[in-house]
């Protein structure tokens, strides 16, 4: 739609097109949110619309708010293996410089304006957002990489004295990025890695409370402190989080049960009301989590998750 009313070669789609498009997006996305509305909607707004969305965007929801320049920072360590495609965008803006001096700006083509609009509203969104994650720069990444092969691709179709250095610049490019790119693949299995031990103590108390909730017949889990999706993946059950602001309280069921639960501890709440404690995330993360994380107090960060306070919901 903005590329509608910002690149001139789009606006002859006119309004029709302009219509044709929201439909067409409407037609895609609106299933998803009626059945959520249908199925979850006190928990669909109150959980994905508000806290997963507007919040973030409103508010600091870290532990601790990331430094100045966090999404440039981030962003640069993502892209930075790309630099070899520099140079033969150089040689395109030096030839288009000499062809047509300023004016080479205006015969852009319409497609590399749209991915230069999609990089600047990804990013610019990523920077505006108040909660700072590194993985919200993902959605810039997907411009980039459609420019970067239009660079290459630009280079080698030049014609003309540009010829002699575009191409030259662009094979060069081609075989300097497999030894600039290689070091990305091992900082990438090892941030999985990372991330995949740091989820090991959740996937143990959601195997215990599958195994508890098997005797059982059943049930809903309650766990006292930040929302962990990791348990509620694992586990496939129904489970209440709520941040207590205190170390002892009591909480109560959705039936006005009241049910003891001590900070990070998981329990299971059968179909007749029976509870029972399924596991301590601060016992278990020193038994399973990473070796070089155990014995120190769990932050946000380290489990995945924004600290906040949470009423008792389904998710």
């Amino acid at each position: 739609v903005i590329a509608l009313l910002a690149i001139p070669a789009f606006s002859e789609l006119g309004v029709i097109g302009l219509i044709t498009i929201i439909a067409a997006s409407a037609i895609v996305a609106a299933p998803w949110f009626i059945y959520q509305l249908i199925h979850n909607g006190p928990v669909f707004w109150t959980t994905y619309i508000k806290h997963e969305t507007l919040m973030r965007v409103a508010k600091h929801l870290e532990d601790k708010p990331a430094e100045a320049g966090f999404t440039a920072h981030t962003f640069i360590n993502e892209v930075r293996y790309l630099w070899p495609l520099l140079l033969p965008l150089a040689g395109i803006a030096c030839a288009a410089v000499q062809d047509r001096g300023w004016g080479m700006l205006r015969c852009i083509p319409a497609s590399v304006r749209v991915w230069l609009l999609w990089f600047a509203i990804a990013f610019t969104a990523a920077c505006a957002v108040q909660t700072k994650l590194g993985w919200y720069i993902l959605p810039a990444l997907i411009p980039v990489a459609l420019l970067s092969a239009a660079a290459v691709a630009g280079a080698f179709m030049q014609a003309g004295p540009a010829r002699s250095y575009c191409r030259p610049l662009a094979a060069a490019a081609l075989l300097l990025l497999p030894f600039t790119a290689a070091p990305q693949r091992g900082r990438i299995e090892s941030t999985f890695a990372q991330e995949r031990a740091r989820s090991r103590p959740s996937y143990e108390m959601a195997m215990r409370a599958i195994a508890f909730a098997a005797v059982r017949g059943g049930g809903e889990l309650y766990f006292a402190g930040p929302p962990l999706p990791t348990i509620v993946y694992y586990s496939g059950m129904r489970c209440h989080f709520v941040s207590p602001s205190e170390p002892d309280f009591e909480l109560a069921d959705l039936g006005g049960n009241p049910i003891s639960v001590s900070y990070h501890e998981l329990v299971l709440r059968d179909p007749s009301g029976v509870v029972t404690a399924v596991d301590n995330l601060h016992e278990e993360w020193n038994a399973s989590g990473p070796p070089s994380e155990r014995g120190h107090p769990l932050t946000a960060q380290a489990l995945g998750t924004p600290v906040e306070d949470v009423r008792p919901s389904a998710e």
